[in-house]
């Protein structure tokens, strides 16, 4: 903990801020995209709040000293803070074994998803040409699918790394 009050990120200042302003009843900010922080910290009081929301906002060095000075609002912040890296960490290690569980899972059935891909890609093709979905809605449907595929069906032009080797690129002549 004390690694990261002497070296914190100004990304770390900046999400400690947002989390302490929203849970001031601040609306979430347009850096980080307004959305809503899925945490909660019940029973902090919200001078807490206010201590860690104006230290984010300090030099980093200045930040160090007040999440270390010897005062009880000092220790109660170090103590929040300390508690909230510990949630998100868990929260990331938890996030990172569902990622993993999927991704076990598509692998073992990549050809079942890909024939699925496949009869989703034609079905948006056929109801384009029926009229009975506009092709905006057949070109997000075809995206979505191909981003799951192994072999995507080309409906989008040819990206720039199939060009490789094909005569174009920078030439260092030295």
């Amino acid at each position: 903990m004390l690694k990261f009050f002497a070296n914190p990120t100004g990304a770390q200042l900046n999400f400690l801020h947002e989390l302490s302003s929203q849970h001031l009843g601040h609306p979430p900010s347009h850096f980080w995209g307004n959305q809503v922080m899925p945490w909660k910290f019940q029973g902090v009081p919200r001078e807490v709040f206010h201590y860690v929301r104006e230290a984010s906002r300090q030099p980093k060095h200045e930040f160090q000293r007040r999440m270390l000075d010897n005062t009880s609002i000092a220790k109660h912040a170090s103590g929040w803070v300390n508690t909230a890296r510990h949630v998100i960490q868990d929260a990331v290690e938890a996030g990172t074994g569902y990622v993993n569980q999927a991704a076990a899972f598509m692998a073992r059935h990549q050809t079942t998803i890909d024939s699925a891909g496949q009869l989703i890609n034609i079905g948006a093709s056929l109801g384009t040409l029926g009229g009975l979905i506009a092709p905006s809605t057949a070109d997000k449907i075809h995206s979505a699918t191909n981003r799951v595929m192994t072999q995507p069906t080309r409906t989008q032009p040819t990206p720039k790394s199939d060009l490789k080797g094909k005569g174009s690129g920078w030439v260092d002549y030295t």
